[in-house]
């Protein structure tokens, strides 16, 4: 709706790739790209998405090995399954969860490049190169994907809040006050530049009032989220609230010990990746809950929707490769051992039970996709009346039908011939 169909109506600017709620250029382009050259397939979409994923696992993996003064096979291979991030299986089927793995890759890089700026400062090696390739990237972060960007350079900023706070020197503390200056102008200069045409009106005193009516129910939905972040599988397993709760404890306590153990013995001096990824989806957490389950804005309390996954495991990558650096410096400390075996059955768990879970639903999924594929082609030509539910299930949308009947009049998607499934194949007399 935003590029799409101003491109078919002659009205498309280059500045309507950043007139969004959340702005993506790149994902904007692909969309026009593919629905001019291949009648919108959101297959492309989908591959693109995957190989965005396969990217992100090559450069986490890469830095794990790169980082690790000694790399434990045992690590490299949990590291490598986490990030392929098989449990997250909506981006596998739905492509605007595999397009999310663009930003992803773009904080992965950013994370990264900060990371080899910090090495730089604490090994007394000239750092001004890292800094000034890190401050491109930001604002190449920032002009790409200025949401991202946000969330990513919050996260460093808390990170060097926090170190500032355990060295007490001042040189952190300016290091601090710079990147906060960054953040700042950044973020001013590009929502200037670019400024949103959505506007929301956000009563905060409502809103708080409504958060702490629900601090029970924050503080479930965040233990859970905690799970999520090691088996997103798991969430959807028939145990009860409780038993999910108490184990996203468990895990939450096993993140206390290993930030603990990270900070202890400064490991955050050798890298600090794993600590960002970490923060991250912490940030996030509280941001989804201020703008989606206050007031339940396509999120409910006391569950954990499948699109986060990508985000909260995150976490969990970050989570192993602090285990693996305090595992380096403990050696083979019983409490390293015993939550490496923990960690592990957890994630080869959810992994398991997910791709289980995709083969046996898998011809329903596919009879599902044909009904309600085979209901909206035939509204498009009037054969059917429009039915708000299947649109719903169908863009998670009940009033889509001017989307279908643009889509018609273009052929594009399935009312293409180039995109046409086999199913709708068997519909006749239909013109």
């Amino acid at each position: 709706k935003n590029y799409v169909e101003p491109f078919y109506q002659g009205s498309f600017t280059i500045d309507l790739l950043w007139k969004d709620p959340h702005p993506n250029p790149i994902r904007a382009l692909l969309i026009v790209f593919h629905s001019k050259y291949l009648q919108l397939d959101f297959k492309f979409e989908l591959y693109v998405g995957i190989l965005f994923r396969v990217l992100i696992a090559a450069a986490i993996v890469s830095s794990f090995i790169r980082f690790q003064t000694v790399s434990n096979v045992f690590f490299i291979v949990l590291i490598t399954i986490l990030s392929f991030s098989f449990a997250s299986v909506d981006q596998l089927h739905w492509s605007v969860m595999a397009t999310a793995n663009i930003g992803f890759l773009l904080s992965t890089i950013f994370f990264i490049l900060f990371s080899l700026y910090m090495k730089n400062v604490y090994s007394s090696r000239d750092f001004k190169a890292r800094y000034w390739y890190y401050l491109i990237y930001t604002e190449f972060f920032f002009f790409v994907n200025r949401d991202l960007a946000t969330l990513a350079m919050i996260t460093i900023l808390v990170v060097l809040f926090g170190i500032a706070i355990f060295e007490r020197r001042k040189e952190s503390g300016k290091r601090l006050l710079v990147f906060l200056l960054i953040f700042i102008l950044n973020y001013y200069f590009f929502k200037t530049l670019f400024p949103s045409p959505y506007t929301k009106n956000i009563d905060f005193l409502d809103k708080l009032i409504n958060l702490f009516g629900h601090l029970p129910d924050l503080g479930k939905t965040f233990f859970l989220s905690v799970l999520s972040s090691l088996g997103p599988e798991l969430i959807y397993v028939k145990y009860s609230l409780l038993i999910k709760v108490s184990l996203g404890c468990v895990i939450f306590v096993v993140y206390a010990l290993l930030i603990w153990k990270y900070l202890s013995k400064e490991l955050w001096k050798k890298n600090l990746i794993p600590m960002c990824f970490a923060v991250m989806p912490l940030i996030s957490f509280f941001m989804i809950i201020w703008f989606r389950y206050i007031p339940n804005i396509g999120a409910q309390w006391n569950h954990v929707p499948s699109r986060y996954f990508l985000l909260y495991q995150l976490a969990g990558i970050g989570l192993i490769w602090m285990l693996a650096m305090v595992f380096n410096v403990l050696k083979k400390e019983s409490l390293c051992i015993a939550l490496s075996i923990f960690i592990t059955f957890l994630v080869l768990v959810s992994e398991f039970k997910s791709i289980e879970k995709r083969w046996v639903n898998l011809e329903r999924v596919n009879n599902d996709r044909a009904e309600i594929c085979k209901h909206l082609y035939k509204t498009a030509y009037g054969e059917e009346v429009f039915n708000q539910k299947i649109a719903k299930r169908a863009f998670n949308y009940s009033k889509a039908f001017p989307q279908v009947i643009f889509m018609k009049e273009n052929h594009l998607g399935f009312f293409s011939e180039r995109n046409k499934p086999k199913y709708l194949l068997d519909i006749k007399n239909i013109r």
